[in-house]
């Protein structure tokens, strides 16, 4: 269980840095296609295995980027649509380049840890996540039975986000009551400095997603 104070010293130091912007342009470009396996690929339980590659963008303060990767369907999606969609209670993590470059940077975390609670934060739940090492593991091929291995046989701490992530770097996580699993490869992380702030409409993290629907 994950210490409340923890999370919300977390909430006070990202929230003073959050870049607030007003633009109507959304991020760019539009969520690609899921992949699913159709099959339990390698669980013994029945579940779709989703595979895909897409891009999730830091918060705007006009809630106009995709942000927040929905657990049903794998979609990024804005805050804004995470609320009139009423799915709020389903999203896995949400991305958030901060400022403070030296302490946070690049962000991956679950909505309870996020630095803006929207309207739609009560109904959020917790994920817990793990950097791990895949060694000679093909991530395009891990089966759902390897993700939850590499989740449950990590020493690493499970925490509610994970800060300073780098481009190669492999995050398994835990979702939907502790219940589902997946796993993230950050492929590549774009930062575009407006000022001392990042831009929202032109910082963004490209990964490849393997997870159960």
């Amino acid at each position: 269980m994950k210490a409340i104070s923890l999370k919300t010293l977390v909430f006070f130091a990202l929230a003073a840095n959050m870049a607030l912007f007003s633009c109507s342009k959304k991020s760019d470009p539009t969520p690609t296609a899921n992949n699913n396996s159709g099959s339990n690929n390698g669980s013994t339980n029945s579940v779709t295995f989703i595979s895909k590659t897409d891009t999730v963008w830091t918060a705007a303060g006009d809630s106009g980027s995709r942000t927040f990767l929905n657990g049903t369907d794998a979609q990024v999606y804005t805050a804004t649509q995470v609320g009139t969609n009423k799915i709020g209670s389903t999203i896995v993590f949400g991305y958030n380049f901060n400022n403070d470059t030296a302490t946070y940077a690049a962000c991956i975390m679950d909505a309870q840890a996020f630095p803006v609670q929207y309207n739609w934060y009560g109904s959020a739940q917790a994920t817990n996540f793990k950097t791990v090492s895949l060694g000679s593991a093909n991530f395009d091929t891990l089966s759902l039975a390897s993700v939850v291995s590499l989740y449950n046989n990590s020493s690493a701490t499970a925490a509610a986000f994970v800060s300073k992530v780098k481009e190669g770097q492999v995050i398994v996580f835990q979702y939907a009551n502790n219940t589902k699993y997946g796993i993230l490869k950050v492929n590549k992380i774009v930062t575009t400095w407006s000022g001392t702030t990042p831009s929202p409409y032109a910082t963004y993290l490209a990964y490849s997603l393997r997870m159960e629907e």
